[in-house]
């Protein structure tokens, strides 16, 4: 994998477009299915010739990558801050995980049992996903505190769906990491990441 301001953007349109959804699910408990399928599909990639392969292609990152263009490149606002704690918690997860290799390694063992099972997108790989989370990530500091409407986030289902999203996060900060990714870049290259996203998108 090539370790470009390109590929580095198309890692942080998936941290970002996990943020979003997580958002979107613990607000209104709805998603558009084509981000949200294309970013659990995500997990399960792990021998990637490239960076968008990782996605699925340009289009499975697209939210993700309008999210970096839009919210990086204007003031922030309430629902900014939200997102960039998303963001930043996701970043910081995957640092510590790195820090845990037998946890890296169990993660690493338990989505291997899954790929090879999981045949579409839905409550089943969620579940499954979701354990994987609980078991494995929600306890390891800083741990990512979702703030949403309650009836959402005392539904089984949607729980579930946030814990995979998250998941997905983890696994696209993971990406950005390793290509290079660093967070004070979202401070100090934040116009060349906006411009980079602006490509992509245009692609």
């Amino acid at each position: 994998m090539s370790n470009t301001l390109a590929d580095r953007t198309l890692a942080l349109g998936g941290i970002f477009q996990a943020a979003l959804l997580v958002q979107e699910l613990a607000r209104r408990g709805r998603v558009d299915a084509a981000p949200m399928q294309a970013s659990i599909k995500s997990v399960l990639v792990i021998d990637a010739i490239d960076t968008r392969s990782v996605f699925g292609g340009v289009d499975g990152v697209k939210f993700g990558l309008m999210a970096v263009r839009d919210r990086l490149g204007r003031r922030i606002d309430a629902d900014d801050l939200e997102l960039a704690r998303y963001v930043l918690g996701l970043s910081r997860l995957q640092r510590q995980m790195r820090r845990e290799p037998g946890r890296l390694k169990a993660l690493g063992s338990r989505l291997q049992a899954i790929r090879g099972a999981a045949t579409e997108v839905g409550p089943d790989l969620y579940r499954d996903l979701a354990s994987i989370y609980t078991e494995l990530i929600s306890e390891v500091a800083p741990r990512i505190m979702v703030h949403g409407e309650q009836g959402f986030l005392s539904d089984a289902a949607i729980v579930d769906q946030v814990r995979s999203t998250l998941l997905a996060g983890v696994r696209a900060a993971y990406l950005w990491d390793q290509l290079g990714g660093r967070q004070w870049q979202l401070l100090l290259q934040r116009v060349a990441y906006v411009r980079s996203a602006t490509l992509w998108l245009h692609e």
